[in-house]
């Protein structure tokens, strides 16, 4: 026999307060605690397919860290870990030295927001120290170096080690903070007319192993989930690239000769960057 329609309506009316829980309000934080967490832990996420062993974990960084007063591990899920250390300018310059790895994983370092739950804390970027190589010695200003900087996720700072002038350097270093999930910037083509295009390469500092098929540092090529060609996505005619990523990438690595190479009789189309001098635009 069906159920009559206001009897369902008076069912649900009876049993809409009803749980199988009890509610806690007001709890209040301990600042002692908060303190402690906020200051002197770190919480770490391993970038990786596998799941990396817990004292390998451990004994490399005790190493690598060489931190006189060590420092508490603790395993809080697969390849996620906090770690407690004991003064703040510790726990401040393991974050700072960056970026890190274990066994070619590597390690997103966040600090923990003692009012968050584990599953709140964004491991999706991280903070690396990039190198720019081939610029010309007019275009290396800190506008144009701000311009490049854009490029990624987001821009944190120069390397000021090297003085107010940046043409004496080299190279260019700075700061970004780049989404782990995505593909890395091999860099870009600087056009500057009348003069030859030229390739400006990124090199990144400390890089962990990555995929030399789809750029990202989550895996390797043999595990590469992504169907895509290597090629840099930037990149068209008429410039050819033979692999968009490889070693060279990284910061000891040098960039091959026959990775970019020109193709004869094709037309230029590709997005521009627009770098300035004394005020001036002069590449477009």
């Amino acid at each position: 026999m069906a159920t009559p329609p206001e009897d369902i309506s008076n069912l649900v009316s009876r049993t809409a307060n009803l749980h199988c829980f009890d509610e806690v309000s007001d709890l209040v934080p301990d600042v002692d605690t908060s303190a402690a967490v906020a200051s002197l832990s770190l919480v770490g996420k391993l970038i990786s397919s596998r799941i990396v062993n817990k004292h390998a974990v451990k004994g490399i960084l005790a190493k690598a860290w060489n931190i006189s007063d060590g420092f508490s591990f603790t395993v809080l899920e697969s390849n996620t870990f906090l770690f407690g250390f004991s003064k703040e300018l510790v726990r401040d310059r393991m974050l700072s030295s960056g970026p890190w790895s274990v066994m070619g994983a590597h390690l997103v370092l966040k600090v923990w927001n003692p009012n968050l739950i584990l599953e709140e804390i964004d491991f999706s970027h991280s903070g690396f120290w990039v190198q720019i190589h081939g610029l010309p010695p007019a275009l290396k200003s800190r506008v144009n170096v701000t311009k490049i900087g854009a490029k990624f996720d987001r821009f944190l700072q120069f390397d000021e080690s090297g003085g107010d002038s940046l043409v004496w350097n080299r190279f260019i270093r700075i700061k970004v903070d780049l989404n782990v999930s995505e593909p890395l910037k091999p860099g870009f083509l600087l056009k500057r007319s009348p003069h030859p295009d030229v390739w400006v390469q990124f090199k990144y500092e400390r890089l962990s192993n990555f995929c030399y098929q789809c750029g990202r540092i989550s895996h390797c090529a043999r595990a590469c989930p992504y169907d895509l060609p290597a090629v840099d996505p930037d990149l068209s005619p008429p410039y050819s690239i033979g692999k968009a990523f490889g070693p060279w990438l990284r910061a000891e690595s040098c960039v091959p000769a026959s990775v970019f190479r020109m193709v004869p009789g094709k037309p230029f189309n590709h997005s521009e960057i627009e770098l300035v001098k004394d005020d001036e635009i002069i590449i477009h």
